[in-house]
């Protein structure tokens, strides 16, 4: 799910304000999941370096009883949800 800034139906012009990623825990795409959210933190910013990006996914799963998200500083935060039968990622990329 990708959630414009806003929305002008211009797909190549429409800002991205936040992204999420659902899985289902038994899902056949659910291995695939670290290197798609990778991905997606790279497309809002393509310098942050993988071990940053393991940082953030690790922090977003410790905060995530708290509520806060993650955020190294470089325009991303991660947060994470989880319950029995699925978790999910959401990618905000922040605007000064």
């Amino acid at each position: 799910v990708a959630v414009p800034k806003k929305y002008t139906g211009d797909k190549a012009a429409d800002i991205v304000n936040y992204t999420l990623l659902y899985v289902n825990k038994t899902g056949e795409y659910e291995s695939d999941v670290a290197s798609y959210v990778k991905h997606l933190i790279k497309a809002n910013n393509s310098e942050i370096t993988d071990s940053e990006i393991d940082k953030l996914l690790e922090d977003a799963k410790t905060k995530a009883n708290s509520g806060k998200t993650a955020n190294n500083g470089k325009g991303i935060s991660i947060s994470y949800t989880e319950n029995d039968e699925a978790y999910q990622y959401q990618v905000l990329r922040l605007y000064k």
